[in-house]
């Protein structure tokens, strides 16, 4: 056999070999490309157990990949005792630099549903700024700036605080169609009971910001504020909230010192310690969210 014959005949098992390989290869890329768009159908027809094992069967093999990471943390605001894990995640990837920025400016806008779910309209307007500066996209730009109009419709009163925002949704809110609209309006889960006992605490709070809190500055190291989180404790359990509050005050050295939580918040590091994590014991009512039509 001379040297051409030998050479031929060492060709042959080796492209067998190839092209076994190939075949091999690619139902193993189809499968994860299928499982990833099983995700996105299974969240898009919110059947979020089903989602939860598929997104975490594609992260096995894709562990990097950022739409993924995204989908396990919108996933998880859906599981038994997962929003807690979940906000922390999309704040982490919301600041992670390098991170997709049209991922980073849905992650802020999730944020802001959750805070406006939470009535935490100041942490909501925070993260739709982010998305509403950061948009990269016509529907982004829309989407982030409508949630900021239709918030601050809710709490006009926090307008004055953010004058730099004014032009910019004056120009942009004709855009805003009656359904987009309808899609960014978020009320909040309130108590049916507490009504007229929340007036205390929300006028104590209200004193504070107008005339203690610009003199003394943002002190506080824990996210939602102290304030804010007596504002929430105040309207969701009346003059219950005036207990809750103290609580608050006396766990704030013990929740900084072990800085489990951290949350950077407009380039300040602070601690979450939401009102959900402190009164679930209480088994309020709460009524259905309703968007107005």
């Amino acid at each position: 056999m001379n040297h051409s014959s030998r050479k031929n005949g060492l060709c042959v098992p080796a492209l067998a070999a190839g092209t076994l390989f190939l075949f091999l290869l690619l139902p193993c890329s189809y499968a994860l490309s299928n499982t990833s768009a099983l995700t996105s159908e299974l969240m898009r027809e919110e059947q979020w157990t089903d989602a939860w094992v598929e997104c975490n069967r594609a992260l096995i093999h894709e562990s990097a990949n950022p739409e993924l990471r995204l989908n396990q943390a919108l996933i998880q605001l859906h599981r038994p005792n997962g929003i807690t894990p979940a906000l922390e995640k999309l704040n982490a990837l919301q600041q992670e630099e390098t991170f997709p920025q049209a991922l980073r400016n849905q992650a802020a806008i999730e944020l802001g549903r959750q805070a406006l779910l939470r009535d935490d309209p100041r942490t909501a307007i925070d993260h739709f700024r982010f998305a509403f500066e950061q948009a990269d996209s016509y529907e982004n730009f829309l989407q982030s700036g409508c949630f900021l109009g239709m918030t601050f419709n809710t709490h006009r009163e926090l307008l004055q605080d953010y004058p730099e925002l004014k032009t910019s949704l004056m120009t942009a809110r004709e855009l805003w169609t009656p359904a987009l609209r309808r899609e960014c309006t978020i009320n909040p889960a309130q108590s049916s009971s507490p009504g007229i006992l929340s007036i205390p605490g929300r006028a104590v709070v209200a004193f504070y910001r107008f005339a203690v809190s610009p003199a003394l500055g943002a002190r506080c190291s824990l996210e939602p504020s102290c304030s804010e989180y007596f504002r929430q404790a105040s309207a969701k359990h009346g003059l219950l909230g005036i207990p809750i509050q103290a609580d608050r005050f006396m766990r704030e050295p013990s929740v900084v010192s072990a800085a489990e939580k951290p949350v950077l918040i407009n380039g300040k590091t602070r601690f979450a310690d939401p009102l959900s994590d402190h009164d679930f014991w209480m088994k309020t009512k709460t009524k259905k969210q309703q968007i107005p039509q």
